[in-house]
């Protein structure tokens, strides 16, 4: 008998498993969620690592797709000159906020500044993520954009899209569209790219055998982060919505060049590639990307909430 509970012990009463254990949780959309007290969401989710790396054997250890593990690196992008301008003056405005943010110690005024810099950091950069997908479409592969905002970075770049002549898949934005409709688009190749802000429980891989005994088309998929997850784990997710079943699918996360982007990115580079250690190693992702930020000092959640 593990913290869990028995092996035996119905799916359905895990909940009640984790509250037995002074888990605290909450009623969300779809059932028990993490609690939204941000220091005690925290503090529970480092019980729950314990009792998962702890446990003889781990509970919680990756290990890498028998093809391979997921090929992934980082993808810089020149800005323009009045890009690399407009980019060095949010950069400025986001120092400011956040130090009066810090000194004020209001989290919500730094959870903004930061959600506001990585929003219009991404939206310099949608122009660049275009181009590459158009490039990557005319090399005949299909390509999954995975992105985090929907008004600043899901929504310009499938307006854009069509300019390049490409149909798009959409999956984002809370019912606005048939999740299984547009997923079958793309992977039926009519739309030879998908743009997408869920990490999981969808499949984009070559060659899956959809409903009615067809096959999705065998076109290599290739994926970029527009913008980087700040989460290992959450990646590594991403990742495998196109890397699974035997097909090698390389991923690229987009920076921008000579700024604070770069730096992460090559953080997420790692951490994706780390995230083959245990869940415990997402903390210490999270822990640098945020002193690269100067939001050390906000809850580390705070890197993660509040994307899509």
């Amino acid at each position: 008998m593990t913290a869990w509970g028995s092996a035996k012990e119905p799916a359905n009463t895990f909940t009640s498993a984790l509250e037995r254990h002074g888990i605290g949780l909450e009623k969300g959309r779809d059932g028990a969620t993490w609690t939204t007290d941000p220091a005690r969401r925290a503090e529970d989710l480092t019980r729950v690592r314990t009792w998962l790396t702890d446990d003889e054997p781990a509970a919680m250890l990756h290990r890498s797709a028998p093809w391979g593990p997921v090929p992934v690196s980082g993808m810089p992008v020149a800005l323009t000159p009045a890009e690399r301008e407009a980019y060095e003056a949010e950069w400025g405005e986001f120092c400011r906020e956040m130090d009066l943010a810090r000194r004020g110690r209001s989290t919500a005024k730094g959870r903004a500044a930061l959600l506001r810099f990585r929003q219009k950091a991404g939206l310099l950069r949608v122009d660049s993520t275009v181009q590459w997908i158009a490039q990557q479409v005319e090399a005949e592969r299909q390509v999954a954009c995975s992105v985090e905002f929907v008004t600043t970075a899901a929504d310009p770049i499938t307006e854009r899209l069509p300019d390049a002549g490409l149909e798009v898949a959409t999956i984002f934005g809370r019912d606005r569209f048939d999740v299984e409709a547009e997923r079958l688009r793309f992977q039926t190749g009519e739309a030879p790219v998908c743009v997408f802000t869920t990490v999981a429980s969808i499949s984009l891989h070559a060659g899956e055998m959809l409903p009615g005994g067809k096959q999705a088309s065998k076109e290599p998929r290739v994926g970029i982060f527009h913008q980087a997850r700040f989460s290992g784990i959450a990646g590594r997710q991403v990742t495998g919505r196109t890397h699974r079943d035997h097909q090698v699918s390389p991923w690229h996360i987009a920076y921008a060049e000579d700024t604070v982007e770069e730096q992460v990115s090559k953080v997420m580079v790692e951490r994706i590639a780390a995230a083959s250690d245990t869940v415990g190693g997402d903390t210490e992702g999270l822990t640098d990307v945020a002193q690269l930020l100067g939001a050390d000092w906000l809850p580390t959640a705070s890197l993660t909430e509040g994307s899509a």
